[in-house]
This record gives structure tokens, C-alpha cells and sequence, in this order.
């Protein structure tokens, strides 16, 4: 499986006429640049080849390839519910359209306070749109610096308490 990947991705990098220009160019002036324009198109090149393959999957299959393609518990980093500004960066659309398409049923979603608050609305039904990964990988980071920010306070907290034992 990894030697048909890597094959793959040879592939890829020799048969890119864009990357043959980004080779020759003199506008990017260091080793370091070109690897990076690169390594930019490959990617591009990728999720111009992911958009074909997904064209024939499921919504189950597509979920199951989160489940395995995402870092391990990044999924869980997603709340139950995002919310209509979430969703409108997520799908592409300004958050009234959001909101138009909760009230048509075309977004699942329901509201607080009796019909009268905040919507909201399931991520779960997101799993497959194809930015879902980014939603992710934004709470990931997210909860990652919060768990960092809590570590630190932790530490200054205990250090305080200590100095004032010693005092």
C-alpha cells in the first residue's frame, strides 16, 4: 500500500507541468521557496484527485474515512452542535442562508428557548461535506491550546500557592 501511494505521488510531481515551471522560475529564489511552491501544488494536485475519488463514495463511506484519515481524537474535539456562523463558513454561505435553511428543514437544526433563541445545529450531518476536515482540525488546534492555556495555569497556580507556604 505505501510503495502504490508513493508510486503514486512520483506520478503525480512528474506528470505537473506546473511544477516543472516552478523548477525553472527565477521568481522563487531559494531551494527553499521552490520546495515550498512544490510541495503547495502537490497538495493542490491531491485534493483535485480526492474531489474525483469522493464523486463515487457514500456519505457512510466518507465518514468512515474521517474516522481513519483524521488525527486520532480530533473528532471528538467537535462539539455536538456549531452554530449558524460556524456553519455558514463551513458550507459557503452568509449566516442568513443558514438560518433560511433551518427554517426550510434543508440544515437539521432546531431552536432554544421554545422557538425563539439561538439555533441549533447537529455537526454530525456535516461528516461529509468536504471542509468538514478543516472544522476539525480547527477545533483540534483549539482544544489543544486551551488544554495548554490550563496547563499553565495550573502551574502558576500551584507555584503560587507554594510561595505563599515558604512565606
Amino acid at each position: 500500500m505505501e510503495k502504490k501511494l508513493m508510486d503514486m505521488l512520483f506520478q503525480i510531481i512528474e506528470d505537473d507541468p506546473q511544477l516543472k515551471v516552478i523548477e525553472t522560475t527565477k521568481d522563487l529564489t531559494s531551494e527553499r521557496l521552490r520546495l515550498r511552491a512544490s510541495i503547495g501544488r502537490a497538495i493542490n494536485r491531491l485534493k483535485e484527485m480526492e474531489k474525483e475519488i469522493d464523486l463515487d463514495l457514500t456519505d457512510e463511506d466518507i465518514q468512515l474515512i474521517h474516522k481513519y484519515a483524521l488525527p486520532k481524537n480530533a473528532l471528538e474535539a467537535v462539539p455536538e452542535h456549531l452554530t449558524v456562523s460556524e456553519v455558514a463558513q463551513l458550507i459557503e454561505v452568509s449566516p442568513q442562508m443558514v438560518r433560511r435553511k433551518c427554517m426550510t428543514g434543508e440544515i437539521l437544526a432546531h431552536r432554544t428557548l421554545n422557538g425563539k433563541g439561538k439555533w441549533r445545529i447537529p455537526a454530525n450531518q456535516f461528516m461529509t461535506h468536504p471542509r468538514f476536515e478543516e472544522l476539525v482540525m480547527k477545533y483540534q488546534l483549539l482544544r489543544e491550546s486551551s488544554e495548554k492555556v490550563a496547563s499553565t495555569m495550573v502551574k502558576l497556580a500551584e507555584k503560587d500557592e507554594k510561595s505563599l507556604q515558604d512565606a
